[in-house]
């Protein structure tokens, strides 16, 4: 999780962005931490605590009647990511799933979806040292 760690970094002061999240998201990065990097149960949740505790303002609660406006996506899975980022009034999504995220449903919304390298870079072309510390 060095990457998820480096952009949680960028997040504290001097904060460089706003980290956003919905409870449905959390539990898909603790679904992925247990399958993909088989880390225990108890492990997955410290970590999705700690996140939590340490940016209590960035859960969003989703209503239920949002899903049904954010359609067009190619994977209705992710109408909530979308839903949750409308409702944050986000600028940006970060995230390596870019092709589900295509700019012509976005565009409406007034979003881009970039990769979390991207994000890195143009966090580092606006101020190198906080990035580099």
């Amino acid at each position: 999780m060095p990457l998820c760690d480096a952009l949680l970094r960028l997040a504290e002061e001097p904060a460089m962005y706003r980290p956003l999240w919905s409870e449905q998201i959390l539990k898909e990065v603790s679904h992925a931490l247990e399958r993909k990097l088989k880390r225990t149960h108890s492990q997955c949740q410290r970590r999705i605590s700690a996140m939590r505790a340490a940016f209590p303002e960035a859960e969003v609660r989703i209503p239920p009647e949002m899903l049904k406006l954010a359609t067009g996506l190619p994977d209705p899975k992710d109408r909530h990511v979308l839903a949750a980022a409308i409702r944050g009034s986000v600028q940006a999504m970060v995230t390596q799933n870019t092709k589900h995220f295509p700019e012509k449903c976005l565009k409406p919304y007034e979003l881009v979806c970039i990769t979390a390298d991207a994000f890195l870079v143009d966090r580092f072309h606006l101020s190198p040292q906080i990035v580099l510390d």
